[in-house]
């Protein structure tokens, strides 16, 4: 016998389980849903305030955890959190809170948490794309896109596209 459940398989995997006692390991739902999001989320809702997806509210509102990522769409719910409370120091929160702030106030607050400088000017980036200033945005955007962390390479080109486009500069998103 070679299957599951053969000496081979059992000294490999351990000793074969049946399937109720195998769905004591698995996540929750919640979880489930949580990590689908996770995996769906493409930041969109960085820079677009307010717009949010149906799993994106789901898993809000289903969470067990303190997720800082949760708190815009919480409160786009009218459902309040103690998360800023609780973590007052958080800079994942701070950030989340800057997305939310006049620009001038937001720079303020960026430019006060220890981060990364293109960390700091993607998220300036960000709230000037929220606050429709594409030009604050673009600018920010293009500092970014000197960073040597891949990542905010890609997401400060991605988004200096999208404010590019918004500001109607299609010559110079397209370039």
């Amino acid at each position: 016998m070679h299957g599951p459940g053969s000496p081979r398989w059992t000294k490999l995997l351990g000793r074969p389980r049946a399937p109720a006692e195998a769905l004591h390991d698995m996540p929750a739902p919640r979880d489930f849903a949580e990590m689908v999001a996770f995996l769906e989320r493409t930041h969109d809702n960085i820079a677009n305030a307010g717009k949010y997806t149906e799993l994106d509210r789901f898993t809000a509102l289903s969470a067990a955890s303190a997720n800082p990522w949760h708190e815009d769409v919480l409160s786009s719910l009218g459902t309040p959190t103690l998360l800023f409370s609780k973590f007052p120091g958080s800079t994942s929160l701070q950030l989340r809170k800057a997305l939310q702030l006049p620009i001038a106030e937001a720079d303020k607050m960026l430019d006060d948490l220890a981060i990364p400088a293109d960390r700091r000017n993607l998220y300036k980036g960000h709230v000037g794309l929220r606050q429709q200033a594409f030009d604050i945005a673009a600018d920010h955007y293009r500092q970014a896109l000197g960073s040597e962390n891949a990542f905010v390479v890609s997401r400060a080109s991605a988004y200096l596209y999208r404010a590019l486009l918004a500001n109607g500069e299609v010559d110079a998103a397209l370039a």
